[in-house]
């Protein structure tokens, strides 16, 4: 499920929006805390590689991303507070 909206040649699931909010969406009912974490990984972490990474950048990390070897992370910083 960590690469579902990834093409497959990253090792994605070559799947669309919907089914990825869907997952979401069952995921969560299961557990909230659980389906943040999931989406952050899919949509912050791994989306900005996917949508403005080099090719490189994207052989590199998407693969690990997408198989769940790698776990992506969302850092936000603010002058002044962080």
């Amino acid at each position: 499920l960590l690469g579902l909206p990834y093409p497959e040649e990253y090792g994605g699931g070559d799947g669309d929006y919907r089914c990825y909010a869907i997952a979401v969406e069952e995921i969560a009912r299961a557990c909230g805390s659980t389906a943040l974490i999931y989406a952050a990984h899919v949509s912050l972490g791994c989306g900005p590689i996917y949508s403005f990474g080099t090719k490189e950048q994207k052989q590199e990390w998407l693969p690990r991303l997408c198989t769940g070897e790698g776990l992506a992370a969302f850092g936000l910083t603010e002058p002044e507070a962080g």
